[in-house]
């Protein structure tokens, strides 16, 4: 069984990335950080939550480079 507490998880960090891009859609979101256009190219069935989580860390990581 998958543990749930990776569902908070994710949605905690999917909600710190959107607040930074308040502006995007859901949709256009997944796609550029997640799924897309950032070199993580897979589709969305097949996308194991370990590697939506680390995805979704790294754009976090990259916040705090910018700044």
């Amino acid at each position: 069984m998958r543990d749930p507490k990776r569902i908070k998880i994710i949605c905690q960090l999917l909600e710190n990335v959107w607040n930074h891009y308040p502006e995007l859609r859901l949709g256009q979101l997944l796609i550029n950080f997640v799924f897309g256009s950032q070199g993580r190219d897979s589709h969305i069935y097949f996308k194991e939550d370990d590697e939506i989580e680390i995805s979704l860390n790294k754009v976090i990581q990259d916040f705090y480079k910018e700044e």
